[in-house]
């Protein structure tokens, strides 16, 4: 008889701690979605909105690699290059990230030491809803002083 309530506390605790896992998935606006472009997307027009992180992952087979990208106007700003750490035998895999920053049209042109380079066009438009950007901006509003200001020991 004591069975019963302990069997559906447990389901429903499992519920709820499914439930959060599969809340911290789901994105809340589409800015927060990664555009992710690889060699494949070399040439095309691809669109994203303002705040969207851009990822580009570029391979190379055989000698050589890409250097430094060069973005045509400030609507998407340059963030940084990274290698992982899984890299193929046959060359090196490099990926870009971007970020859209403002409405417009940009090329972002990445040079090969070796051959060609890559490119492509991004139409970046206005993000609907709350930007992620908006959400980190501190409150400049409130000047009060501190009084018993958070620390990392217990208070008890």
């Amino acid at each position: 008889m004591l069975k019963l309530p302990w069997v559906s506390l447990l389901v429903a605790a499992v519920l709820v701690f499914w439930e959060g896992i599969e809340g911290q998935n789901r994105p809340e606006s589409g800015q927060e979605q990664i555009l992710f472009l690889t060699n494949a997307n070399n040439g095309q027009r691809v669109a994203g909105v303002v705040g969207q992180r851009i990822e580009i992952s570029l391979a190379t087979i055989g000698p050589g690699s890409y250097g430094d990208p060069s973005v045509s106007s400030a609507a998407i700003r340059f963030r940084n290059v990274a290698w992982p750490q899984s890299q193929t035998p046959a060359g090196p895999t490099q990926i870009y990230i971007f970020e859209g920053t403002a409405e417009g049209e940009a090329e972002i042109r990445i040079p090969h030491s070796g051959r060609g380079s890559f490119s492509v066009t991004v139409q970046v438009r206005a993000s609907a809803g709350n930007s992620e950007q908006a959400r980190m901006t501190p409150d400049q509003a409130n000047d009060a002083k501190w009084k018993r200001g958070a620390t990392n020991r217990p208070i008890w």
